[in-house]
């Protein structure tokens, strides 16, 4: 992105990751005219997490910063492209109807997929019905010693309630957090 050999970049996947992916990689090409486009099967960004007013204003957010929203489209295929000297490679979407878009690089950001909790089931952790993580607190202590940070962790949230999220965001402060509080005598809630 930053020499501006691509000229188109297709982030798939509607949820936290592929907005953070989208937004950083329209703002990192602007000025060198790289097109990023954002599919999903959703009717907006973040539809599945977030009511549909803030889902809507995250969306517009998203076109602010020149990103290309395709709402509605699910990858059906990938092949080679018509145009190899301009692009990488193609994607078949099907939303309303079949379309394939050339590109230089798809990145496939994670949207609503499961934790990996065998390990915390079978050492009694209490797992969250409603999303699938692993249950903490705000200080992302799930037991006495044992935390539990990232996409894993289902954690109370002030405003939305308890939830998991598949964010690099998340996940790097979560963690840090997390190793702060085994770390020093004085815990911060998250």
């Amino acid at each position: 992105v930053s020499e501006g050999q691509v000229k188109r970049i297709v982030v798939v996947g509607g949820g936290f990751l592929g907005c953070e992916v989208a937004t950083k990689l329209a703002l990192a090409g602007r000025d060198k005219d790289v097109e990023v486009v954002h599919a999903y099967v959703e009717p907006g960004a973040l539809y599945r997490y977030v009511p549909v007013y803030f889902s809507d204003y995250v969306t517009e957010r998203l076109r602010g910063f020149g990103v290309l929203e395709r709402p509605y489209n699910m990858v059906l295929n990938m092949r080679e492209p018509s145009d190899r000297k301009q692009h990488n490679l193609q994607l078949v979407l099907q939303g309303f109807e079949q379309t394939a878009l050339d590109c230089g690089h798809v990145v496939f950001a994670p949207t609503h997929l499961e934790g990996n909790v065998d390990l915390a089931k079978k050492s009694g952790l209490e797992i969250d019905s409603n999303c699938g993580g692993v249950l903490v607190n705000h200080e992302m202590l799930a037991r006495t010693d044992i935390y539990v940070a990232g996409d894993t962790a289902s954690y109370p949230d002030k405003v939305l309630g308890r939830r998991r999220m598949q964010s690099y965001d998340h996940s790097f402060h979560s963690g840090a957090l997390a190793g702060a509080n085994m770390a020093l005598s004085e815990r911060k809630p998250y």
